[in-house]
């Protein structure tokens, strides 16, 4: 396998670091096709990541309805043993960030440092690690890294 440098140089660092990364999830398939399913994302993507850590005991839970306009509204919560956070949206344009703040919220709530980073170099890409951490390594290869934040 080709050194990481090389891969740096050849300008295909950040494709190389999703595609090898087991901490990264790439959620740009499901932005284009609503409604959105949170639960099953939830489910699929984020609490395998946090199951290895030990969190099992945050759910998702989702209502969504359908309004006049043929649009959607979610009424989202992420919810653990002693906190709930929630999020209601109507078809606004970007969907995932108040769902990935509200996990990192109840995560702070949790005995781990790690949180879901977005790296902003991919449409929809979270990172799981721990922030100072990643801030680090992706600044070392020209990757930009972003909290995440609902005033963005």
């Amino acid at each position: 396998m080709e050194a990481f440098e090389s891969i740096q140089e050849s300008g295909f660092i950040p494709a190389f670091f999703v595609t090898t990364s087991s901490k990264c999830i790439g959620l740009q398939p499901y932005i284009f096709y609503p409604p959105l399913k949170f639960d099953a994302m939830f489910e699929k993507y984020f609490l395998p990541l946090l199951s290895d850590k030990g969190i099992t005991d945050i759910i998702v839970e989702q209502d969504t309805f359908k309004d006049e306009d043929d649009g959607y509204v979610y009424h989202v919560k992420i919810k653990s043993a002693n906190v709930c956070y929630e999020f209601k949206e109507h078809d606004a344009q970007d969907l995932i960030t108040p769902f990935v703040l509200a996990i990192n919220r109840v995560l702070t709530d949790k005995p781990i440092k790690e949180r879901f980073v977005r790296a902003i170099d991919f449409d929809v890409t979270f990172a799981f690690f721990e922030p100072n951490e990643i801030v680090a390594c992706f600044a070392k290869y020209d990757l930009r890294v972003k909290a995440i934040d609902l005033y963005n």
